[in-house]
């Protein structure tokens, strides 16, 4: 009986404990899932990843959840922030879930981290331009904005990245893009001359006589343009600002330089000549006349013959062409040009037979002698010679234009001066006379 008992008990005693062991195995199987970080915080964009941890691990499919997919939205765990607000991401596995609060704030500026340029030197010449292009990294960026700037304005200014050099020298100009920032060195060289022309390559020139040189320096947008003029015996000729002294007898070289290029001019100063004034008797190298006319020097003129004689202008209605009324050496030229004899003009054959130089004047020389009349008749009488008359007509070599080749002009002192007119070239009114007149 006591066996039995003692076996009861035992047996009791072992239904107890499988039954016992039972109870923990039923709880050890409960499922869990935890989040490994239960709240975060994202930027606008950012991404993070959450991990799940299942118990008991038996390969369970995770459900993943946003309670505001326009805040966040998850994927496998992998959280997206996409506006600023809250959302609650949730996984679930089974009866199991877990959460995690998201809060999104607004994204920060993408800051710069570098500036470029694509050249860091540039060598340019007065005027021109050249444009340099900044690069700003990252691409996204906030304010890729950049601002540009030089050293030194008034030697290269920039705008845009258009860098426009100014003058000679050296300047730096910087592009800057948040607080970062690239340099290129600007060297500036000036518009060199290329040449120098002067108006005049030889110079005659009289002792005491002045004349003006004009020096050309190219290009026109040359940096210095700037002439120096020099001599090369100055006790011959000397320039200033480009005016030539003549001072002595010989010959010198004039130049005129800018940068490195020249021009030169040969200058030839003979002796001073003889000054003349109107009325003076004119007797050189075979030539004799009496001056009534002078240039502004003095020194150059024209002589009157100190004879006069009637002729015909012509022996028929013949035309030269001489129109000029200042010039009767062109006029004479032209009379000789015809290729008829000589003789077939009368007044004309008579002034050139007075000897090389000779002619027969123009209009206004003709007019220019009678207007010299007081001045020059004492010398003309004084010396052989004839008068001239107060109420002769004299011819002169300028044909009247309207004529077609009938008529040529006179000239005639008047009670107020002297007057002109046409006259037929072969069948003159009245007697007209002619005067040679010879340059010197």
């Amino acid at each position: 009986m006591k066996n039995f008992v003692r076996m009861a008990a035992v047996c009791f005693a072992a239904a107890g404990l499988f039954a016992g062991c039972n109870d923990d195995e039923t709880l050890a199987t409960a499922e869990t899932v935890v989040l490994d970080k239960p709240a975060i915080t994202l930027e606008v964009g950012d991404r993070e990843q959450l991990k799940a941890t299942v118990t008991p691990d038996d390969g369970q499919t995770l459900v993943w959840s946003s309670s505001d997919t326009s805040v966040a939205t998850v994927t496998e765990g992998a959280v997206t922030a996409v506006a600023v607000g809250s959302a609650r991401i949730t996984v679930r596995t089974g009866s199991a879930e877990a959460a995690c609060s998201v809060t999104v704030v607004p994204a920060k500026p993408v800051e710069v981290e570098s500036v470029t340029l694509d050249r860091t030197t540039l060598d340019l010449t007065v005027g021109d331009t050249e444009r340099l292009t900044a690069t700003v990294l990252p691409e996204d960026a906030a304010d890729k904005t950049v601002v540009w700037s030089s050293s030194d304005s008034s030697v290269a200014s920039v705008a845009d990245g258009l860098v426009t050099a100014l003058a000679p020298g050296t300047a730096t100009v910087t592009a800057k893009a948040g607080g970062k920032s690239a340099e290129c060195v600007v060297t500036v060289g000036p518009v060199e001359v290329l040449s120098v022309t002067l108006d005049q390559t030889t110079l005659d020139l009289t002792v005491g006589d002045t004349e003006q040189l004009t020096a050309t320096v190219l290009p026109e947008d040359a940096t210095d343009k700037t002439v120096v003029w020099s001599s090369s015996d100055q006790e011959v000729a000397t320039v200033a600002d480009g005016l030539v002294t003549a001072l002595a007898p010989g010959t010198a070289t004039v130049t005129a330089s800018a940068g490195d290029r020249s021009a030169e001019c040969v200058v030839t100063v003979a002796p001073a000549g003889k000054s003349w004034a109107v009325g003076d008797l004119y007797d050189e190298d075979g030539v004799k006349g009496v001056v009534f006319w002078v240039a502004d020097d003095a020194r150059s003129g024209k002589i009157v013959s100190l004879d006069e004689s009637v002729r015909l202008w012509a022996t028929g209605p013949y035309e030269a062409r001489a129109f000029d009324e200042d010039n009767g050496a062109d006029n004479t030229d032209k009379i000789k040009d015809l290729g008829l004899p000589l003789s077939t003009f009368p007044a004309c054959a008579w002034c050139v037979d007075h000897g090389a130089g000779w002619y027969m004047p123009a209009i206004n020389e003709v007019q220019g002698f009678l207007l010299a009349k007081a001045l020059i008749d004492p010398a003309l009488t004084a010396n052989g010679g004839t008068a001239v008359s107060g109420s002769n007509w004299y011819w002169s070599s300028t044909e009247g234009e309207d004529s077609e080749g009938s008529s040529a002009i006179c000239g005639y002192i008047t009670s107020s001066g002297v007057g002109s007119y046409g006259e037929w070239k072969d069948q003159p009114e009245d007697d007209t006379y002619v005067r040679a007149v010879y340059a010197f």
